[in-house]
């Protein structure tokens, strides 16, 4: 009997806490409800800016870091390059392969790496640009709230004061061009009937298409570079 009492009141106060709590969720109104945090339209295209401006900034550190890996990098294969030149008995054939392909293709690469960083770098640039318009049509006025990148386009007097960050790297063209053409100089001069005679016999196939390849390749960056200049000089948002 003792039992089936203390079941009973078991029961009876599961079903009271139950009620209690049904009562409660029911009495809790849409004014009792969490407040969600609200976004102004001028708010939502502030944040995008900052993020932008934010791979703006990264872009900016990456091209520098891209030109510094670059130097040292080449000054290494250059480094390898004299030194088989300054042995009892050079090594005309590892000096060429190191300067003419290794200095050329690497030159090659670092504008290539830094070509792509800075296309990333103007895509930002010119959709910070846009949303700067978009939220100075929000505010009337002659102030506007934001406008760094469209002074850069447009005012000059602005432009005269400010160190420019779009130089290109011409450095690394430049090298390439010399080192393909020492590189061809080198290999020339090492495979000679003496030390090389299997390849004194090609040499001449050897250089002419490898070295118009290598130029044909450095053409190509050449227009890539000047076209980025151009889209910085008159590319509007």
């Amino acid at each position: 009997m003792k039992r089936i009492l203390f079941l009973f009141f078991l029961i009876l106060a599961g079903a009271c806490n139950t009620v209690v709590a049904v009562v409660q969720v029911t009495q809790k109104g849409p004014e009792h409800a969490p407040e969600q945090k609200t976004s102004t339209l001028d708010q939502v295209i502030l944040e995008e800016y900052k993020a932008v401006r934010a791979e703006i900034i990264l872009c900016l550190e990456g091209r520098v870091s891209i030109v510094s890996l670059g130097f040292a990098a080449i000054g290494a294969l250059l480094a390898g390059g004299v030194a088989a030149l300054s042995r009892e008995k050079p090594y005309w054939l590892a000096s060429a392969l190191i300067i003419g392909i290794g200095v050329t293709l690497t030159s090659i690469y670092v504008l290539d790496v830094w070509t792509a960083e800075t296309g990333r770098l103007l895509r930002a640039s010119n959709h910070n640009c846009y949303l700067e318009k978009k939220i100075n049509d929000l505010f009337a006025g002659s102030v506007k709230p934001l406008e760094w990148e469209h002074r850069l386009r447009t005012d000059e007097n602005y432009k005269s004061f400010l160190p420019s960050d779009k130089e290109t790297p011409w450095i690394f063209l430049v090298v390439s061009f010399f080192s393909a053409v020492g590189g061809s100089i080198l290999f020339w001069w090492g495979a000679n009937e003496k030390n090389s005679p299997r390849l004194f016999r090609y040499r001449i196939a050897i250089i002419i298409p490898v070295g118009l390849l290598l130029l044909w390749d450095i053409s190509l960056r050449w227009h890539d570079l000047h076209t980025l200049k151009t889209i910085w000089t008159t590319t509007t948002c």
